[in-house]
This record gives C-alpha cells, sequence and structure tokens, in this order.
C-alpha cells in the first residue's frame, strides 16, 4: 500500500511470499514471513526510501548496567507521542508492532490493517482496542 504496487510485486522483489513453514509451531507462527530489510531492500529497488521513527528511542547501557536512556524527544514524555502522531497524519508508510509480529499502513492519519482491511483514523486507543501497539513508524517516501 505504501508504494502503490501489488503485493505480488513486492514478493516478486523480495523473493519469497513468506509462507514456508520453517517452525514447528501453531500457525501462523510457525510461518517464515518477512523481515523489515527484506522490505526495505525491495522498497529501494522501486526507488523509496525508508526510515525509521521510534516512539521511545532508547540509548542501550554499557556492559555491567541494566538501564537504558529512554529518549525525550523534548520536554516530557507526552512530545514522544506528539511527534509520532504528527508524523503519522503528514506521512505514508507502516507501523511495526511493539512484537514486530505485524505491521498495519498509515496514510495520512488513516490506518489499514492488511490483514483484515479494516479502515479506520490513527490513535492510540484506536490501535490498542485491535490490539496493536505500535512503537515504531517506518515512512515511505519516493526518492
Amino acid at each position: 500500500m505504501a508504494v502503490q504496487r501489488p503485493a505480488q510485486e513486492l514478493i516478486k522483489l523480495i523473493g519469497h511470499d513468506g509462507g514456508a513453514v520453517i517452525w514447528n509451531v501453531r500457525e501462523p507462527y510457525c510461518r517464515r514471513g518477512f523481515h523489515i530489510q527484506e522490505c526495505i531492500e525491495a522498497c529501494a529497488k522501486l526507488g523509496y526510501s525508508v526510515t525509521p521513527i521510534e516512539l521511545f528511542p532508547v540509548i542501550q547501557s554499557p556492559p555491567g548496567h541494566n538501564k537504558p536512556l529512554v529518549l525525550i524527544m523534548g520536554n516530557e514524555p507526552t512530545e514522544n507521542w506528539k511527534r509520532f502522531h504528527d508524523y503519522i497524519r503528514a506521512n505514508v508508510g507502516v507501523i511495526e508492532d511493539q512484537h514486530k509480529k505485524h505491521a498495519i499502513y498509515f496514510g495520512y492519519g488513516t490506518i489499514i490493517d492488511p490483514d483484515t482491511g479494516e479502515c479506520y483514523e490513527y490513535s492510540p486507543n484506536a490501535c490498542e482496542d485491535r490490539k496493536f501497539i505500535g512503537t515504531c513508524l517506518w515512512l515511505v517516501r519516493a526518492n
């Protein structure tokens, strides 16, 4: 959706359809799926750049310490949410789930879930009501 091309074209560029069973676990977790890097490569071949925007960027702590630094992009944590919302309202791309197991399309504030086809206006509550916790945007822009 973000590159306005049929899914089959991206699948051809990636080289597989993500459906191969590679683990002995329940559906759909047994399937190979796609890694974000495969999608980025396909987008690059089509002339698009892909940029990650994290909701709460983290600087990892040094070895022996277990207190990473969560970056506040402004004066308080609510500004991280505002920044995230502003990117969603002004751009096109994909929102990645916190567990990196699902992603949804966003375009200028509208969300479309590729699994269900459901379309709705973005808000954290609207996503959470659907059991989707987005923590990283992937902006997709034509070069």
